[in-house]
């Protein structure tokens, strides 16, 4: 009987041992479990704030590039309206010059139909050489007109010298019908005429000649 007792107390005590093993395990497996909870709930958290973090940047990048993608679009809004503007004032820049370039075509016409006779030897072929270059620059308005200028430049300098009287020499139809070569001097809206050997002295006329000579009358 004592035997059968001390086993039954020493299976008592290996089963009592065995639970307590059984417990500290589980207790061990328990706070494993909770301190790898801890770490996953700590990383959760670092994690969801560097989201957040990245998110805020995010924001924050994508109302600086609204803002930029706003001040883009104004700018080019107002490129826009400037190449607008300057098409019209290209367009009335192109408008005037070629209201320019018709008015001195008129203007260069006009003088020489309107030149004394006499005046004809010293300006009509110059008049002429200018508008036929003129018209083979038609493709470049500016250069047209810079060379059309030039016409204008002879009539201002022609009313120049006029006004303080221009000598020149020249040849004339004495009386009409006998071309000599002499001295023509312009005074105003008269024209006198000297031949170069002295023998004949004159005014000339606004008489058509048929030729690129005025036509003489004698004063004497």
């Amino acid at each position: 009987p004592f035997s059968l007792k001390a086993a039954g107390i020493g299976s008592l005590c290996l089963t009592s041992a065995l639970a307590e093993g059984t417990v500290d395990a589980a207790r061990n497996d328990l706070k494993k479990a909770v301190s790898e909870l801890d770490s996953t709930k700590k990383e959760y958290l670092d994690l969801r704030k560097s989201l957040y973090k990245d998110i805020n940047r995010l924001d924050d990048e994508a109302l600086s590039l609204t803002k930029e993608l706003r001040a883009l679009e104004k700018e080019e809004s107002q490129r826009a309206t400037n190449l607008k503007i300057l098409d019209r004032e290209l367009d009335k820049s192109k408008t005037d010059v070629k209201y320019a370039i018709d008015l001195l075509n008129q203007y260069s016409k006009a003088l020489v139909t309107r030149l004394h006779p006499a005046e004809g030897q010293l300006y009509n072929d110059t008049v002429k050489k200018i508008d036929q270059k003129a018209l083979t620059l038609a493709d470049d308005p500016k250069a047209e007109l810079i060379e059309r200028c030039q016409v204008l430049k002879i009539g201002l300098d022609r009313l120049g010298s006029i006004i303080g009287g221009h000598r020149f020499s020249g040849k004339a139809l004495k009386n009409g019908s006998q071309t000599t070569d002499g001295t023509l001097l312009l005074a105003g809206p008269s024209v006198f005429f000297a031949s170069t050997d002295n023998t004949f002295e004159g005014v000339a006329t606004y008489a058509a000649t048929g030729t690129p000579y005025p036509s003489v009358l004698a004063l004497k």
